[in-house]
Protein backbone atom coordinates (compact mmCIF):
# COMPACT_ATOMS: atom_id res chain seq x y z
CA UNK A 1 0.00 0.00 0.00
CA UNK A 2 1.24 3.53 -0.47
CA UNK A 3 2.59 4.63 2.21
CA UNK A 4 3.29 2.00 4.25
CA UNK A 5 6.71 1.30 6.05
CA UNK A 6 7.63 -1.77 4.10
CA UNK A 7 7.05 0.54 0.56
CA UNK A 8 9.50 2.74 2.41
CA UNK A 9 12.05 -0.05 3.42
CA UNK A 10 11.82 -1.48 -0.44
CA UNK A 11 12.72 2.09 -1.57
CA UNK A 12 15.57 2.66 0.48
CA UNK A 13 17.01 -0.84 -0.18
CA UNK A 14 16.98 -0.06 -3.95
CA UNK A 15 18.58 3.47 -3.33
CA UNK A 16 21.57 2.08 -1.40
CA UNK A 17 23.47 0.27 -4.24
CA UNK A 18 23.44 3.72 -6.42
CA UNK A 19 25.13 5.94 -3.47
CA UNK A 20 27.96 2.56 -3.20
CA UNK A 21 28.60 2.97 -6.41
CA UNK A 22 28.75 6.62 -6.75
CA UNK A 23 31.19 6.34 -3.51
CA UNK A 24 33.95 4.44 -5.34
CA UNK A 25 33.81 6.20 -8.46
CA UNK A 26 34.98 9.01 -6.70
CA UNK A 27 37.51 7.14 -4.44
CA UNK A 28 38.69 6.23 -7.84
CA UNK A 29 39.16 9.49 -9.05
CA UNK A 30 41.12 10.92 -6.04
CA UNK A 31 43.04 7.96 -5.95
CA UNK A 32 44.20 8.17 -9.61
CA UNK A 33 43.98 12.17 -9.91
CA UNK A 34 46.47 13.69 -6.55
CA UNK A 35 48.80 11.71 -7.36
CA UNK A 36 48.92 12.59 -10.69
CA UNK A 37 48.73 16.33 -9.93
CA UNK A 38 51.49 15.61 -7.76
CA UNK A 39 53.75 14.07 -10.11
CA UNK A 40 53.06 16.78 -12.68
CA UNK A 41 53.38 19.83 -10.44
CA UNK A 42 57.27 18.57 -9.74
CA UNK A 43 58.09 17.72 -13.15
CA UNK A 44 56.98 20.72 -14.88
CA UNK A 45 58.55 22.94 -11.19
CA UNK A 46 62.04 21.35 -11.95
CA UNK A 47 61.51 21.68 -15.85
CA UNK A 48 60.69 24.64 -15.97
CA UNK A 49 61.48 26.94 -12.55
CA UNK A 50 64.53 25.28 -10.99
CA UNK A 51 67.22 27.29 -12.35
CA UNK A 52 65.36 30.70 -10.70
CA UNK A 53 63.75 28.94 -7.87
CA UNK A 54 65.52 25.88 -6.69
CA UNK A 55 64.99 26.80 -2.99
CA UNK A 56 61.43 27.38 -3.30
CA UNK A 57 61.12 23.60 -5.57
CA UNK A 58 62.62 21.77 -3.62
CA UNK A 59 60.73 23.32 -0.57
CA UNK A 60 57.48 22.37 -2.61
CA UNK A 61 59.14 19.13 -2.72
CA UNK A 62 59.82 18.69 0.79
CA UNK A 63 55.75 19.77 1.47
CA UNK A 64 54.75 17.22 -0.70
CA UNK A 65 56.19 14.10 0.94
CA UNK A 66 55.23 15.56 4.00
CA UNK A 67 51.47 15.16 2.78
CA UNK A 68 51.96 12.07 1.64
CA UNK A 69 53.47 10.68 4.68
CA UNK A 70 51.05 12.31 6.85
CA UNK A 71 48.36 10.56 4.28
CA UNK A 72 49.96 6.78 4.97
CA UNK A 73 49.99 7.48 8.70
CA UNK A 74 46.63 8.44 8.91
CA UNK A 75 45.30 5.77 6.46
CA UNK A 76 47.15 3.41 8.33
CA UNK A 77 46.56 4.11 11.98
CA UNK A 78 42.79 4.95 10.95
CA UNK A 79 42.09 2.51 9.05
CA UNK A 80 41.41 4.28 6.44
CA UNK A 81 42.18 2.48 3.14
CA UNK A 82 41.77 5.57 0.66
CA UNK A 83 44.05 8.01 2.74
CA UNK A 84 46.49 5.12 2.69
CA UNK A 85 46.50 4.18 -0.90
CA UNK A 86 46.72 8.19 -1.89
CA UNK A 87 49.71 8.65 0.64
CA UNK A 88 51.68 6.11 -0.90
CA UNK A 89 51.04 6.65 -4.61
CA UNK A 90 51.88 10.58 -3.84
CA UNK A 91 54.87 9.37 -2.17
CA UNK A 92 55.39 7.12 -5.48
CA UNK A 93 54.83 9.80 -7.59
CA UNK A 94 56.91 12.23 -5.57
CA UNK A 95 60.00 9.46 -5.51
CA UNK A 96 59.63 9.75 -9.45
CA UNK A 97 59.04 12.94 -10.57
CA UNK A 98 61.73 14.53 -9.33
CA UNK A 99 64.43 12.60 -11.41
CA UNK A 100 62.30 13.09 -14.10
CA UNK A 101 61.66 16.67 -14.07
CA UNK A 102 65.89 16.84 -13.51
CA UNK A 103 66.81 14.72 -16.68
CA UNK A 104 64.24 17.34 -18.98
CA UNK A 105 66.20 20.07 -17.18
CA UNK A 106 69.57 18.98 -18.12
CA UNK A 107 68.97 17.71 -20.91
CA UNK A 108 66.92 20.83 -22.87
CA UNK A 109 66.10 23.74 -20.77
CA UNK A 110 69.40 23.97 -18.89
CA UNK A 111 70.94 24.78 -22.64
CA UNK A 112 67.38 26.91 -23.86
CA UNK A 113 68.38 28.90 -20.74
CA UNK A 114 71.75 29.73 -21.08
CA UNK A 115 71.15 30.55 -25.51
CA UNK A 116 68.33 32.63 -23.91
CA UNK A 117 70.25 34.78 -21.28
CA UNK A 118 73.49 34.83 -23.39
CA UNK A 119 74.52 37.56 -26.17
CA UNK A 120 73.40 37.31 -29.33
CA UNK A 121 75.34 39.08 -32.00
CA UNK A 122 74.46 39.68 -35.79
CA UNK A 123 76.15 40.58 -38.93
CA UNK A 124 79.25 39.65 -37.26
CA UNK A 125 82.68 38.64 -39.50
CA UNK A 126 84.39 36.10 -39.22
CA UNK A 127 87.35 38.89 -39.35
CA UNK A 128 86.53 40.37 -36.22
CA UNK A 129 87.86 39.82 -32.60
CA UNK A 130 86.95 36.60 -31.30
CA UNK A 131 87.76 38.15 -27.43
CA UNK A 132 85.14 40.62 -28.18
CA UNK A 133 82.58 37.87 -28.22
CA UNK A 134 83.83 35.66 -25.63
CA UNK A 135 79.98 36.46 -23.90
CA UNK A 136 78.61 35.02 -26.92
CA UNK A 137 76.05 32.34 -27.05
CA UNK A 138 74.39 32.87 -30.40
CA UNK A 139 76.01 34.32 -33.38
CA UNK A 140 74.57 35.72 -36.30
CA UNK A 141 77.06 36.21 -39.32
CA UNK A 142 76.70 38.10 -42.39
CA UNK A 143 75.99 36.93 -46.07
CA UNK A 144 78.83 35.30 -48.05
CA UNK A 145 80.60 33.10 -44.45
CA UNK A 146 81.15 29.49 -44.47
CA UNK A 147 82.83 27.20 -43.12
CA UNK A 148 85.94 26.46 -44.84
CA UNK A 149 86.08 22.55 -45.28
CA UNK A 150 89.23 22.23 -47.30
CA UNK A 151 91.28 23.05 -43.97
CA UNK A 152 89.37 20.60 -41.33
CA UNK A 153 91.31 18.67 -39.31
CA UNK A 154 90.12 15.79 -36.97
CA UNK A 155 91.88 15.41 -33.30
CA UNK A 156 91.50 11.38 -31.94
CA UNK A 157 90.99 11.19 -28.58
CA UNK A 158 90.01 8.64 -26.06
CA UNK A 159 88.46 7.10 -29.44
CA UNK A 160 86.87 9.94 -29.99
CA UNK A 161 87.20 12.35 -32.99
CA UNK A 162 86.89 16.04 -32.30
CA UNK A 163 86.60 17.83 -35.67
CA UNK A 164 87.41 21.66 -35.88
CA UNK A 165 87.61 23.93 -39.34
CA UNK A 166 88.03 27.65 -39.52
CA UNK A 167 85.23 29.89 -40.15
CA UNK A 168 85.57 32.76 -42.98
CA UNK A 169 83.81 35.63 -44.85
CA UNK A 170 85.29 35.95 -47.96
CA UNK A 171 89.27 34.57 -48.00
CA UNK A 172 89.95 33.11 -44.86
CA UNK A 173 92.44 35.22 -42.86
CA UNK A 174 95.69 34.25 -41.64
CA UNK A 175 94.92 34.10 -38.19
CA UNK A 176 90.96 32.94 -38.00
CA UNK A 177 89.75 33.19 -34.66
CA UNK A 178 86.32 31.41 -35.26
CA UNK A 179 85.59 27.66 -35.47
CA UNK A 180 83.47 25.51 -36.61
CA UNK A 181 83.70 22.08 -33.99
CA UNK A 182 81.80 18.53 -33.79
CA UNK A 183 82.45 15.07 -32.87
CA UNK A 184 83.03 12.16 -34.82
CA UNK A 185 81.96 14.37 -38.22
CA UNK A 186 85.29 14.56 -40.41
CA UNK A 187 88.18 12.84 -41.74
CA UNK A 188 91.32 13.22 -40.22
CA UNK A 189 92.27 15.85 -42.81
CA UNK A 190 89.46 17.30 -44.48
CA UNK A 191 85.81 15.28 -44.79
CA UNK A 192 83.90 18.30 -42.57
CA UNK A 193 80.17 17.23 -41.90
CA UNK A 194 79.11 18.56 -38.57
CA UNK A 195 76.12 20.11 -38.16
CA UNK A 196 75.48 22.39 -41.26
CA UNK A 197 78.51 23.12 -42.38
CA UNK A 198 78.12 22.04 -45.55
CA UNK A 199 75.01 24.06 -46.10
CA UNK A 200 75.82 26.87 -48.02
CA UNK A 201 72.71 28.52 -46.60
CA UNK A 202 73.50 28.45 -43.00
CA UNK A 203 75.19 31.45 -41.08
CA UNK A 204 74.31 30.96 -37.66
CA UNK A 205 76.10 29.19 -34.95
CA UNK A 206 75.77 27.79 -31.24
CA UNK A 207 78.76 28.60 -29.53
CA UNK A 208 80.02 25.85 -27.42
CA UNK A 209 79.77 26.12 -23.45
CA UNK A 210 81.30 22.75 -22.81
CA UNK A 211 84.36 20.56 -23.58
CA UNK A 212 86.52 23.26 -24.89
CA UNK A 213 89.58 21.83 -23.82
CA UNK A 214 89.88 19.15 -26.33
CA UNK A 215 88.76 21.74 -29.27
CA UNK A 216 90.98 23.99 -28.15
CA UNK A 217 93.51 21.29 -28.99
CA UNK A 218 92.77 20.67 -32.36
CA UNK A 219 92.47 23.91 -33.25
CA UNK A 220 96.29 24.09 -32.12
CA UNK A 221 97.06 21.44 -34.65
CA UNK A 222 95.23 22.82 -37.35
CA UNK A 223 97.17 25.84 -37.26
CA UNK A 224 100.53 24.22 -37.34
CA UNK A 225 99.24 21.91 -40.26
CA UNK A 226 97.85 24.48 -42.43
CA UNK A 227 100.14 27.52 -41.56
CA UNK A 228 97.66 29.63 -39.85
CA UNK A 229 99.17 32.24 -37.66
CA UNK A 230 98.54 31.31 -34.05
CA UNK A 231 96.08 32.61 -32.03
CA UNK A 232 96.84 33.98 -28.74
CA UNK A 233 93.61 34.65 -26.95
CA UNK A 234 91.00 31.74 -26.82
CA UNK A 235 89.23 30.82 -30.13
CA UNK A 236 85.42 31.02 -30.57
CA UNK A 237 84.53 27.43 -31.11
CA UNK A 238 80.87 27.04 -32.45
CA UNK A 239 78.39 24.49 -33.80
CA UNK A 240 77.50 25.66 -37.42
CA UNK A 241 73.69 25.63 -37.62
CA UNK A 242 71.08 27.06 -40.40
CA UNK A 243 69.01 28.75 -37.46
CA UNK A 244 70.13 29.06 -33.95
CA UNK A 245 66.99 30.52 -33.20
CA UNK A 246 65.31 27.47 -34.18
CA UNK A 247 67.54 25.40 -32.31
CA UNK A 248 66.83 27.25 -29.11
CA UNK A 249 63.06 27.25 -29.34
CA UNK A 250 63.44 23.82 -30.27
CA UNK A 251 64.89 22.92 -26.75
CA UNK A 252 61.91 24.05 -25.31
CA UNK A 253 59.00 22.33 -27.26
CA UNK A 254 61.11 19.01 -26.96
CA UNK A 255 61.06 19.50 -23.55
CA UNK A 256 57.54 20.75 -23.45
CA UNK A 257 56.57 17.80 -25.29
CA UNK A 258 58.24 14.86 -22.86
CA UNK A 259 56.67 16.51 -19.99
CA UNK A 260 53.33 16.17 -21.05
CA UNK A 261 54.41 12.80 -22.39
CA UNK A 262 55.55 12.11 -18.83
CA UNK A 263 52.20 13.03 -17.25
CA UNK A 264 49.79 10.98 -19.44
CA UNK A 265 51.62 8.20 -18.53
CA UNK A 266 51.49 8.62 -15.08
CA UNK A 267 48.08 9.63 -15.47
CA UNK A 268 47.06 5.99 -17.29
CA UNK A 269 49.34 4.32 -14.10
CA UNK A 270 47.33 5.85 -11.78
CA UNK A 271 44.24 5.04 -13.72
CA UNK A 272 45.41 1.47 -13.31
CA UNK A 273 46.27 1.86 -9.60
CA UNK A 274 42.57 3.58 -8.63
CA UNK A 275 41.26 0.51 -10.94
CA UNK A 276 42.88 -1.90 -8.32
CA UNK A 277 42.25 -0.32 -5.21
CA UNK A 278 38.51 -0.41 -6.55
CA UNK A 279 38.39 -3.87 -6.84
CA UNK A 280 40.85 -4.38 -3.57
CA UNK A 281 38.03 -2.68 -1.76
CA UNK A 282 35.22 -4.74 -2.83
CA UNK A 283 36.78 -7.54 -1.47
CA UNK A 284 37.17 -6.46 1.49
CA UNK A 285 33.75 -5.04 1.70
CA UNK A 286 32.50 -8.27 0.74
CA UNK A 287 34.30 -9.60 4.09
CA UNK A 288 33.27 -7.21 6.74
CA UNK A 289 29.89 -8.66 8.71
CA UNK A 290 26.51 -7.46 7.75
CA UNK A 291 27.81 -7.21 3.86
Amino acid sequence: MPGSPGSADSSAVKDFPSKKVRTKATDVLVVTLLPWLVFSLIVCLFTFSSTDLEVLVWGLVAMCLFLALLFIILGKTRGLPIQLAVGVLAFGAVVISVPVGISIESQYMAEYWRLDAGASYKNLRASEAGAAHQDATMLHFVAGTAVVLDKSLGYMKAGNVFCVAPIASGTITTSPQFWAVGEDCCDQRGGFTCNDAEDKSALTAIVVSSGKERYTDAVRMAESVYGLGPFAGQPVLVHWTKDASGYRDGLWWSATILVVCASLVHLLASGFAGAILTRVMQQQQQKLPGK
